[in-house]
């Protein structure tokens, strides 16, 4: 670094001192050069609107892994032209590794958006082999055009394998980048700033020393992250190049090593687009609340999953409400919202209505306890009534407490899960 002054020189240099790559591609002519050109369409990027729980994951060095991975291939030499009946491809799913000049079904207006969860659309219709391979197996017919050449062949002899060009280089950098600290953080700007300056170009001319392999490492790159969502299906609400958002609940194996899944975040997420997208905590799951103006109550009551932790037991008071607003109102919510209740205490509120705690056991029928305590308006009598009424329901009215709320709260949080 202190030789180079830059971290893509230094990246450079430690490259080609460790691969097996010539030190520089063949010369590129004019026309293959233009197929290369169009042929380099970006990353896969996809957005719909969406609003509610999620979690994001991204893939770990992504690009690099698909630089260095055995099985990758990259081109250094001169390609070939050729035109090929057109009807061939029908019956392809494997093509051979090149450029073609192709129709994908579905393809959109050059204005629209060109990417579905799976697939980029190239609005010049020049692809690569991953890109027709991808479309094949997302069920999608490719159509070749019936032009003269029509594809660009790199044969097996004009690539090298992704271990020999960037086995050493990448294993180097990628185990300092596992350490961590100050060299992790170096490590990772040396990783991810080689194959910029491999396939430089400046004003449509090709000042980098591999740039044939910019079209295809953006093309496998896509395919990667398309072969993850896929099996996600319509949950996958957002993809940006190596990250995408998923909807609801997901098992997906997460690791630490290159390629592989890292989970970054989850909580209620809203998605405008590509672009905008905001992150807020997780819906809150409500054992102990009750108020119908706690924010987001309204999702949480349609979220019955939210909600089973109310489905038995439930303290009913100002502290577990945080908000003091245990009222008439936000009790007859819970008593509608929990028909199963079995046990309800309710303390510390002057403000509940005597016919309020009456109709508990008749809308909470499987209802096995009722204890108040430091409530004034509930006098003896009502309790009395209750008691009559239902013989078969433990009914208790607990004297004042001198207590601070907080012990009160602890001390029936206790009685709950001792019931039982």
């Amino acid at each position: 670094m202190r030789k180079s002054g830059s971290y893509t020189l230094t990246s450079l240099k430690l490259f080609r001192k460790t691969t097996l790559a010539p030190k520089r591609s063949e010369k590129i002519d004019e026309k293959e050069n233009a197929w290369l050109n169009l042929a380099s369409t970006g990353a896969l990027v996809f957005a719909e609107k969406y609003e509610g729980e999620a979690i994001q994951y991204d893939v770990n060095s992504m690009y690099i892994y698909e630089m260095l991975k055995k099985e990758a291939s990259w081109p250094i030499a001169t390609g070939k032209f050729h035109t090929i009946d057109v009807s061939l491809v029908e019956k392809w799913n494997k093509f051979p590794y090149g450029i073609f000049k192709a129709t994908i079904e579905g393809n959109p207006p050059k204005k629209s958006l060109q990417c579905t969860r799976y697939l980029r659309y190239n609005p010049h219709r020049i692809y690569t082999h991953f890109d027709l391979e991808c479309a094949k197996r997302n069920g999608l017919k490719v159509y070749l055009l019936d032009e003269s050449p029509n594809e660009l062949i790199y044969e097996k002899n004009t690539c090298i394998s992704g271990s020999d060009m960037f086995g050493k280089w990448g294993n180097i950098l990628y185990n300092i980048k596992k350490e961590g600290g100050t060299a992790g953080k170096v490590s990772k700007a040396l990783l991810v700033s080689l194959w910029g300056v491999l396939c430089e170009q400046r004003n449509g001319q090709n000042y980098g020393i591999h740039p044939r392999i910019k079209p295809f490492l953006l093309a496998s790159a896509r395919k990667r992250i398309s072969e993850i969502v896929k099996p996600l299906g319509d949950q996958v609400k957002r993809i940006h190049t190596d990250g995408f958002i998923v909807a609801g609940k997901v098992e997906l194996k997460t690791g630490i090593e290159i390629g592989e899944i890292k989970f970054e975040k989850k909580g209620v997420c809203v998605v405008k687009n590509c672009i905008s997208v905001t992150w807020k905590p997780s819906y809150p799951k409500i054992p102990n609340l009750i108020t119908n103006i706690l924010p987001d109550f309204e999702k949480i009551q349609q979220d019955k999953e939210q909600n089973t932790k109310l489905d038995t037991e439930y303290p009913a008071s100002q502290t577990d409400c945080g908000w003091g607003f245990l009222n008439n109102s936000s009790l007859k919510m819970t008593l509608d919202t929990c028909k199963n209740l079995n046990h309800i205490f309710i303390y510390g509120s002057n403000r509940l209505a005597p016919k309020t705690v009456l109709s508990i056991p008749e809308k909470c029928t499987s209802i096995k306890t009722i204890k108040i305590q430091n409530c004034e308006r509930i006098t003896d009598k009502i309790v009395n009534q209750l008691v009559s009424k239902y013989p078969k329901i433990e009914i208790n009215k607990i004297e004042v407490d001198s207590r601070s709320k907080d012990d009160i709260a602890s001390q029936i949080r206790e009685d709950i899960f001792d019931e039982d």
